[in-house]
């Protein structure tokens, strides 16, 4: 009789580390594909940041007239100026704008937006997707936020963006904030 008892003991305590060792290794499992989420979530914030820093610290690059005016649109989600990117005296146009999310609808997160880059008016390049907010605030030469587009002096970007894959309920954010002060527009 003490042998049977020592035996459903030994299953049942068995069957309890078998269980636990199964919960612990779903765990690991999740936060390790959780964790692979989130890095490539930063690698694709990171690619988007650089590109955006290099464009817009170049607003107004190469237009040698003062009284030109280098913001053409500036809005909360849509800002598009002129700039000399290659230095060949010829003025181009660069464009950023977010879509709603149904340009976006072919991913599984609800919330993604894309992010447009137009180049001198060319066919809009998908910058990123994944993006829930791309926030824009201008600041005159005082710091204070302004819409007078000759009076803008740098640029306030909030960067929002979410993996495009929802993996059990979740998603890693990720944040960016920068302030962004073009020398071509300081200089006058």
């Amino acid at each position: 009789m003490g042998t049977w008892v020592s035996m459903i003991a030994s299953a049942v305590i068995g069957s309890l580390v078998l269980l636990w060792f199964n919960d612990y290794n779903n765990d690991f499992r999740r936060d390790s594909y959780l964790n692979m989420m989130e890095d490539i979530s930063y690698n694709n914030l990171e690619e988007v940041t650089n590109v955006i820093e290099y464009d817009f610290s170049r607003v107004g690059f190469g237009m040698n007239d003062p009284s030109a005016v280098a913001v053409l649109q500036a809005d909360s989600s849509n800002f598009e100026f002129e700039l000399d990117s290659n230095g060949d005296g010829v003025i181009e146009t660069m464009q950023y704008y977010l879509s709603d999310t149904s340009d976006a609808s072919d991913t599984p997160n609800p919330r993604d937006r894309i992010l447009y880059r137009v180049d001198n008016g060319g066919t809009p390049e998908r910058l990123s997707s994944g993006l829930t907010e791309f926030q824009m605030t201008y600041y005159g030469a005082d710091g204070d936020t302004t819409s007078d587009k000759a009076a803008m002096r740098s640029f306030g970007v909030r960067i929002v963006m979410e993996n495009e894959v929802v993996y059990d309920e979740q998603t890693p954010i990720m944040a960016w904030e920068s302030r962004i002060t073009p020398r071509a527009l300081i200089m006058y």
